[in-house]
């Protein structure tokens, strides 16, 4: 906060005593935070966060999320020179639940931690390796609900070890004008636990402006998921498309499905892709108002079959285009979208309209 230097004569006439006085400014802060999005409903947070910890630049932070469809408590902390090297090492103690919902049937939670490790190759690349240990449960399943539901009730274990890798050229975190980034993560699960498989995923944005205040940017994802073990894949490890994944479709609106129930079944393959340009509105530029106008594709698919059970699944790539506002409010950024599906399969779940907003104070 305040540094005040001093000199004095040192012990020869070619020296100098310099006496540093430094008065830290403070280094906790608590956040509380509201928002809202039609995928998500109401949402409600609030973060205790100590930067320097004990005077020795740890930070500790205690995160707790509410919402109508989810909630979420995590205690994280990091050391970022770990054994006094550029390394940044901590871990994470989370519970998190999910409420049932019409495209799902079931609620889940996860208990657990992680350790991570995480450092930087250059200015651009990063790698980050995590170890992640949880306990998942699947309850309060529909009377309805799919055999494919009903059959995975209960907890099981999941011991995974992941890596990730990221190459990052952006002039700015949030809304940027130029750059790219590409993302890959592998994860591997299987020792000390129930579910045994192989995931990775692959995404890269690329931001270019055309004119002032006219930027045009890029987004393709990918990913796969594959169980092995003679195990079979459980529902929450499983890829589902939509909400603010698919713009579009609902949560979970796009990707296998039990025929008869309706229920999302979640599969091992999907990929998402989006073009959107960003404009500005004739609104002085002070006030963080821009249009957007984008088209977007994807598709999950490659169900887990299972006796009895009649699953609706393709390969067809979904097509969307719609345009939207985003305003930079005082209170946080604010989104509304309409979009309307162009390609579609019967069976899939669309929603036109889409709002989101976060605020922070």
């Amino acid at each position: 906060e305040k540094v005040d230097i001093s000199a004095s004569p040192g012990s020869a006439p070619d020296k100098t005593n310099l006496q540093v006085n430094v008065t830290e400014q403070s280094t906790g802060d608590i956040t509380f935070g509201a928002g809202y999005s039609t995928s998500s409903g109401i949402l409600g947070d609030v973060s205790i966060q100590e930067r320097n910890l004990l005077g020795k630049g740890q930070s500790l932070k205690l995160s707790l999320s509410l919402g109508t469809t989810a909630s979420n408590i995590d205690l994280s902390f990091t050391e970022p020179y770990f054994l006094d090297r550029p390394l940044a090492a901590g871990f994470d103690i989370f519970k998190m639940t999910n409420a049932r919902q019409s495209t799902t049937s079931y609620a889940s939670s996860n208990l657990g931690f992680s350790l991570n490790a995480g450092w930087a190759y250059t200015e651009h690349t990063n790698q980050t390796i995590r170890y992640t240990l949880k306990q998942t449960n699947i309850y309060d399943i529909g009377y309805y609900a799919s055999a494919a539901v009903q059959t995975q009730a209960g907890s099981s274990i999941t011991s995974e070890i992941s890596e990730s890798l990221a190459w990052d050229t952006r002039d700015q975190r949030f809304n940027p004008t130029k750059g790219w980034v590409i993302r890959n993560t592998v994860a591997l699960a299987g020792l000390a636990g129930d579910n045994y498989y192989f995931r990775t995923s692959v995404n890269a944005s690329i931001y270019q402006k055309i004119i002032e205040n006219v930027i045009f940017s890029l987004n393709a994802t990918g990913g796969l998921v594959l169980p092995f073990n003679d195990t079979t894949l459980r529902l929450n490890n499983r890829f589902y498309l939509g909400g603010d994944s698919l713009p579009g479709w609902a949560v979970a609106g796009v990707g296998p499905r039990d025929s008869n129930s309706g229920d999302a079944l979640g599969g091992k393959y999907f990929y998402t892709g989006m073009g959107e340009l960003s404009f500005p509105l004739g609104l002085p530029e002070e006030i963080g108002v821009v249009g957007k106008a984008f088209v977007d594709v994807g598709s999950a698919w490659g169900a887990i079959q299972q006796t009895g059970v009649s699953i609706l699944d393709s390969t067809l790539m979904r097509v969307g285009t719609g345009f939207g506002v985003q305003w930079s409010s005082p209170f946080g950024p604010i989104r509304v979208d309409y979009t309307i599906p162009l390609v579609k399969e019967p069976y899939d779940r669309t929603q036109n309209f889409r709002f989101s907003f976060g605020a922070k104070f």
